[in-house]
């Protein structure tokens, strides 16, 4: 099967690459906090200034968004109505003029070496993924606590699985220019078909970089919820659109009634808890 053949993902560049420049793409949809917290840690990056821009895709046209993109003059590309995350990058990607691309998500936080490192990685290779971190600090319910210990795996995802997450992710302009950019049509998995397509063109180079960390702040247990379905969502939709790249494993009802009912065992449970935290063993064990 010929990749670059999926047209829908084709790339509408419209300015040539300027060499050495990265551009670093963040869609954002109804988050001006999270947006705000985001460009406030890329704007004393070790990279010179006039070295590397920032695109903010504002899903939806919101003007809480246009605002904090005017208060921190960076560019924004405004979608009415909104379309997801991945529609939102693409057209960020189309008024890029990097050489290097770097996307991450609203509310993630980044080091001061974040933008230098990961460009030194895109020069050992061509699609570069790191760690993404709950935030420690801002842990305050079991919920926030099981995420941490169990959120964004993403080493596993580029050695097993051959992608990582759009959150915190380094590719090459020509990548993009050649396989295309991620697929409109998901509103989870997009990042998944992407980095398993630059994979299987058998053209280019994926690593993880644990020097381009970044910190996420922890989710409320409806949020998780929420995630785990769109998750579930999402992988289904992939199967149907790529069957002979994806499949879709229904999870089966009887293990799911025994996992409903039958308590998890306490020894498992303890391993993982601390001291330090602001809640109880009990409180997390149940």
């Amino acid at each position: 099967m010929n990749i670059v053949q999926y047209q829908h993902t084709k790339i509408d560049f419209k300015y040539s690459v300027s060499e050495g420049l990265t551009s670093v793409i963040i869609p954002v949809f109804s988050d001006p906090e999270g947006l705000t917290d985001t460009l406030k840690s890329l704007l004393h990056q070790t990279v010179p200034n006039n070295q590397y821009e920032i695109i903010v895709a504002n899903d939806g046209s919101m003007e809480p968004i246009s605002q904090v993109c005017d208060s921190f003059e960076v560019k924004e590309v405004k979608i009415k109505p909104n379309r997801g995350s991945y529609f939102a990058r693409n057209r960020a990607l189309e008024v890029s003029n990097g050489e290097y691309i770097a996307c991450i998500d609203a509310d993630i936080t980044v080091s001061p070496e974040w933008l230098e490192n990961g460009i030194q990685a895109l020069k050992k290779a061509d699609y570069v993924g790191g760690p993404v971190h709950i935030d420690r600090s801002k842990i305050k319910t079991p919920a926030h606590y099981s995420e941490m210990r169990s959120a964004f795996p993403f080493k596993t995802y580029i050695e097993e699985k051959h992608f990582s997450g759009a959150g915190n992710l380094f590719v090459r302009r020509s990548v993009f220019e050649d396989v295309g950019g991620f697929d409109e049509r998901l509103k989870s998995g997009g990042d998944k078909e992407f980095g398993k397509r630059v994979y299987e063109s058998g053209k280019y180079r994926q690593h993880y970089e644990d020097a381009i960390a970044a910190v996420h702040p922890p989710r409320g247990y409806k949020k998780l919820v929420n995630q785990r379905i769109r998750i579930a969502k999402g992988d289904k939709v992939l199967s149907v659109l790529y069957p002979d790249r994806f499949t879709f494993n229904r999870p089966s009802f009887l293990p799911y009634i025994i996992n409903t009912f039958k308590p998890p065992w306490i020894g498992n449970i303890s391993r993982g808890y601390s001291n330090d935290l602001p809640f109880s063993f009990l409180n997390y064990y149940l």
